[in-house]
């Protein structure tokens, strides 16, 4: 009443509030306030479906009956609230109670007065399960929540309902490429068998029709695919994935028993490898296992590498062999200095007892 004080005639306004006639014709404007149409159960929207008024949760909505500017969902755009929130046949409907302390929901508050705005938008959280098609085609929403009612200055455009989902905890609008999507999906279509005593028809989307190889067959897919024709279809693909993992299968097996071929072969060519080497003297046999790995994993290194290493020298054959310029076997010291300078290293080292003669007999 401190509000409406404001405007009374100094006459007015030194009377009690009960008996101001200034205050009692506001009052009774703002009760008068006509309703708004939320919902007509059957009208269609721009984007084909109806919305089912008995599957509209209100609850939460009558608590905080937020009413918005075009669907905006912030602060700066609560323009009033939303009083006798009732069904009233096929109809939903609410009568708005505007800020008049805000400057835009006082402009918006003189368009509805005047009737220069006349169309509200619903703002539902729905899921696309609750989506149903129906008989003719088009799509009814059989469960959603009401979370806000916007003033709109366009009912018949496609933000006449604007359709939220819940992601990561908070409510995001859908765009209309987004609602279109979730229209698109495969939907069983009930009513066929409630309403006519025929076969139960799907409703498939496009790239479902093509998945299934159905899509040069099914000439009208708005009319839906038989259930028998889409069991057929399923079979024939699950056939065809089945054909092919055996396939899969017996390629797999084969190229294991090419790579089990291939490694024992390697494995024997590293053996004769490693193997010669020891025997020419090149290697010791006792390394014999990391040469062996090193041939499996490379061949070529491995054969480089052994080729390189020079053989082991048979010394017992060089002292046994007389050295160029001598005859016989070391029997002299004078024998003994005619050999090579190695050749009496290793006399020394493989004969100390007959060195030890030689020295004796000097």
């Amino acid at each position: 009443m401190k509000y409406l004080r404001k405007v009374c005639t100094p006459f007015c306004q030194r009377l009690k509030p009960a008996l101001c006639l200034c205050s009692r014709a506001i009052i009774q404007k703002v009760s008068m306030s006509k309703s708004f149409i939320f919902n007509d159960e059957n009208v269609y929207n721009t984007y084909g479906f109806r919305t089912a008024n008995s599957g509209i949760a209100l609850s939460r909505f009558k608590e905080n009956p937020v009413m918005l500017d075009g669907h905006w969902a912030d602060t700066q755009n609560v323009i009033g609230r939303w009083e006798d929130v009732a069904l009233s046949d096929a109809h939903l409907t609410g009568r708005p109670v505007f800020d008049l302390e805000d400057e835009r929901a006082k402009k918006i508050s003189g368009k509805v007065d005047r009737n220069f705005l006349k169309a509200c938008s619903m703002g539902l959280l729905f899921n696309p399960e609750h989506m149903q098609r129906e008989p003719n085609g088009k799509w009814l929403l059989t469960q959603c929540e009401l979370l806000e009612v916007s003033i709109v200055a366009i009912p018949s455009n496609a933000s006449a309902i604007r359709l939220y989902v819940e992601k990561d905890g908070d409510y995001q609008v859908l765009s209309e490429d987004e609602i279109k999507l979730c229209l698109s999906g495969i939907h069983v279509d009930t009513n066929f068998s409630k309403q006519e005593n025929t076969m139960k028809k799907i409703i498939l989307s496009v790239a479902s029709l093509v998945a299934l190889g159905l899509d040069k067959s099914i000439t009208n897919p708005s009319e839906g695919v038989d259930e028998n024709v889409l069991n057929n279809a399923i079979g024939d693909l699950k056939s065809k994935l089945d054909n092919s993992e055996q396939q899969l299968s017996a390629a797999n097996l084969a190229l294991k028993s090419l790579k089990d071929a291939a490694l024992e072969q390697k494995k024997l060519a590293a053996e004769k490898i490693v193997d010669d080497a020891i025997n020419a003297g090149k290697i010791d046999a006792t390394a014999k296992a990391d040469w062996l790995k090193l041939a499996t994993d490379n061949e070529a290194l491995a054969t480089s590498t052994l080729a390189a290493l020079p053989a082991k020298t048979n010394l017992s054959g060089q002292v046994n062999n007389p050295a160029p310029g001598t005859t016989g076997e070391v029997k002299t010291m004078e024998d003994f200095q005619k050999l090579s300078l190695s050749a009496q290293k290793s006399f020394k080292a493989e004969k100390p007892e007959a060195y030890a003669e030689l020295v004796a007999g000097m």
